[in-house]
């Protein structure tokens, strides 16, 4: 369960920059998702992660909580009536980079990180358009700053430099809609995760 939990927060199926979770993979190695996100699916995987973080004392998992907990509240709350919607639509080029994308959208000095850490690379072919990049994690800092001789605290500092960066890039794209329907069943699993 561990090591699942693990895999699963460092892979693809893990939305990278805004910490939601993709409905399930196209691929063994959970790297390319089928870019549809649903409530329910993020509920339960918020019980799981925040229980995990718990029973193991594990800070990466109460994190990985924290950006599901994140995501529902940001992008499936409805702000107008508080209750959460059912899902958000598949749209692979949203959640894509191509690695000019990334050079264009972080600093010089974050860029060989960024691309180590999430496997930025010109051709990735992995989803439709071969130029496009799925992010996962591939290195995490202590082993980005062992290969560019870097500390480990400059990496991760600049990692989250980054993410920021990234993630305000994309929110100047269009994002894939929602479906706003609100189903009593959803809510509840919803809410009782939160809580």
């Amino acid at each position: 369960a561990h090591q699942t939990l693990e895999a699963m927060a460092r892979g693809g199926v893990r939305d990278q920059l805004d910490g939601g979770f993709f409905q399930a993979a196209r691929d063994s190695g959970w790297r390319v998702p089928d870019f549809v996100r649903m409530a329910t699916l993020n509920a339960a995987l918020l019980d799981v992660y925040a229980s995990a973080a718990a029973q193991f004392g594990e800070h990466p998992f109460a994190e990985v909580a924290r950006g599901i907990a994140s995501y529902v509240l940001g992008t499936l709350r409805d702000p107008k009536t508080g209750a959460f919607f059912t899902s958000q639509a598949a749209d692979e080029a949203y959640y894509t980079w191509t690695s000019r994308e990334v050079t264009s959208a972080v600093p010089v000095i974050h860029v060989q990180p960024a691309c180590m850490h999430w496997n930025v690379q010109p051709a990735a072919r992995v989803v439709a358009d071969p130029q496009k990049n799925v992010l996962y994690v591939a290195a995490d800092a202590d082993a980005i700053a062992r290969d560019i001789g870097q500390p480990v605290t400059a990496v991760a500092a600049q990692l989250a430099d980054a993410r920021k960066l990234l993630l305000a890039a994309r929110a100047a794209r269009e994002a894939p809609r929602l479906d706003r329907r609100h189903y009593v069943d959803v809510n509840a699993q919803v809410v009782s995760a939160l809580l």
